[in-house]
């Protein structure tokens, strides 16, 4: 049984090597019962993710895995210099659209886990930045919990502002954050961490471990 796990798992970065060296439509069109195989296969790995999420928050709206697939052709609306095909899989899941999600990519570049309320709009990032500045301690607790800590490290810094926000002093305890723009954390995976059978339990312990950051942040926008 292990061993059809790892297979089909594998499946799922041999379509997507084949895929990125033949980035086109017609080929897609002629490999489309391989790519609707592995896709199955990725959302039966993330059914059962989705099912130990559940008990873990009860409350996410997605019903089935398939929901919280994304699409694998590139929006190239806005960017047009984009290949049609991207080269991973990713699924996120959440409360709700506005809130924060947890994000999982299994790709042939990079895997990882995710989480957080990424490039939120202004009037989320004006939340958020007022609730770390009223409840500023108990942000902190969260983000430095041991297991966080741990297996997160530091939010995303990817984007930050230079100077300090509109209505927050550059001395502010808390500017470190207030500066940020997206609040948003990884953890890195291996392409192994995929194929081993305990990646469900691992992605939903990797839940556990980030839903107080969730809950501060899904508790931030709705104020």
């Amino acid at each position: 049984m292990a061993n059809k796990i790892q297979n089909d798992r594998k499946e799922i970065f041999s379509f997507l090597e084949r895929l990125n060296r033949n980035n086109r439509k017609e080929w897609m069109d002629e490999h489309r019962d391989e790519y609707h195989a592995t896709k199955e296969i990725f959302i039966n790995l993330m059914e059962d993710v989705l099912r130990g999420m559940k008990e873990v928050e009860p409350s996410i709206i997605q019903m089935k895995a398939k929901e919280g697939v994304n699409r694998i052709n590139h929006n190239k609306v806005f960017r047009p210099n984009l290949p049609t095909y991207k080269d991973h899989w990713g699924a996120s899941y959440h409360r709700g659209k506005q809130y924060a999600d947890f994000y999982m990519h299994v790709g042939i570049n990079e895997c990882f886990f995710a989480g957080g309320i990424y490039s939120p709009d202004t009037d989320q990032l004006h939340k958020i930045r007022q609730e770390i500045d009223y409840c500023g301690e108990e942000f902190l607790d969260i983000i430095n919990e041991s297991r966080f800590e741990e297996y997160y490290g530091d939010l995303l810094r990817e984007s930050e502002l230079k100077t300090s926000p509109k209505g927050y002093s550059k001395d502010h305890p808390m500017i470190k954050y207030l500066n940020l723009k997206s609040f948003a954390v990884v953890h890195p995976l291996k392409k192994e961490d995929i194929l081993t059978d305990s990646f469900a339990e691992n992605a939903i312990e990797a839940y556990r471990i980030i839903k107080p950051f969730h809950d501060f942040l899904d508790r931030a926008v709705d104020g």
